[in-house]
């Protein structure tokens, strides 16, 4: 039972890895990271939409380093 979500988290970054968002990376701006999620969704974020991103990437660049990690996620 406890396997499974490692597998979950294992899979779940492969998936934000090469599904678009990181296109490939281990690591990506922020600016990567509006455009990838823009290119996802099919079309460009509105400025709210795009304060809210930052806020995710924001929360979730741990050592604060400016890019966002893949093992930064989840």
């Amino acid at each position: 039972v406890s396997a499974q979500p490692l597998t979950m988290k294992s899979e779940c970054k492969y998936a934000m890895k090469h599904g678009g968002v990181f296109n490939g990376k281990d690591s990506i701006t922020l600016f990567e990271f509006i455009k990838n999620l823009e290119t996802v969704a099919g079309y460009r974020l509105n400025p709210n939409q795009i304060k809210w991103a930052q806020m995710d990437f924001e929360r979730d660049d741990k050592n604060g380093n400016g890019l966002l990690d893949l093992q930064e996620i989840g």
